[in-house]
């Protein structure tokens, strides 16, 4: 038997139970639509959608906060963790056994008051017993003339000087004293004049150190060297004021 097709209006509308809002009276939920049986969700008032807003926006600021103050504390303990090593791999300077070798250069200030000021150049070589406690050998040249004159008085002084020095970071007081021989030759016109003499003496003086790297210093000092009489010259003595550069190894 064939039955009849269904009305086109019924296939396309399906079935949806009707409500009677009117005798529910016990309903407090949502809003429902009548038409379809569902209930319908109430719209948030604008306030509290901004007040959602602020919220999420203040736990994303407390997370990061919190983020930030993790990582700065991560900074710091990697600091203190990795500066002993550092500071373990790179001991100070001198050390026990610590050599060094530079050059100076200044000028020579005679004593005797009838001698002008001359250029001075020294070279050095410097053991270190300990860190504050230093062995310094010493050679040099200078070569002051006699004021208004072509005379002049050469002197190569070879030196062992005993010094002390104090720790300061990059700077490094010191004092020191030592003897040595001197070796004189008067020249006229820059000619010997007589024979050469050596005469013992001994100074006394101090400076700083500052260095520029873990090997490398800066120095400045003045030293007063008292010398013995000369055939030609019976003050030879004076003060020496240099600068220089050293390097250790």
């Amino acid at each position: 038997m064939a039955y009849p097709a269904p009305h086109r209006a019924f296939r396309s509308r399906p079935f949806i139970p009707q409500v009677c809002l009117s005798r529910c009276s016990d309903y407090k939920g949502p809003p429902l639509d009548a038409s379809r049986g569902i209930a319908l969700a109430e719209p948030r008032p604008q306030r509290e959608r901004k007040a959602g807003s602020q919220s999420v926006a203040e736990n994303i600021f407390q997370k990061g906060e919190k983020m930030r103050r993790l990582f700065c504390r991560a900074i710091v303990v990697s600091l203190l963790v990795i500066s002993p090593t550092v500071v373990a791999g790179q001991e100070r300077v001198p050390q026990k056994g610590t050599v060094a070798v530079g050059i100076e250069v200044g000028t020579f200030v005679p004593a005797d008051d009838s001698f002008d000021s001359s250029l001075l150049v020294n070279g050095l070589y410097e053991y270190y017993v300990t860190p504050r406690v230093s062995l310094r050998t010493e050679v040099g040249w200078a070569n002051p003339g006699l004021s208004r004159s072509p005379i002049e008085l050469r002197q190569i002084p070879l030196r062992l000087d005993l010094n002390y020095n104090w720790e300061g970071g990059r700077w490094h007081p010191f004092v020191g004293t030592g003897f040595g021989a001197y070796f004189l030759q008067v020249k006229n016109d820059n000619q010997p004049f007589g024979s050469s003499e050596t005469k013992a003496g001994f100074n006394v003086g101090g400076g700083v150190e500052y260095f520029v790297h873990r090997m490398i210093s800066f120095k400045g000092e003045a030293r007063y060297h008292r010398i013995g009489s000369a055939q030609f010259v019976q003050n030879p003595s004076g003060l020496a004021v240099t600068g220089g550069l050293k390097t250790y190894f």
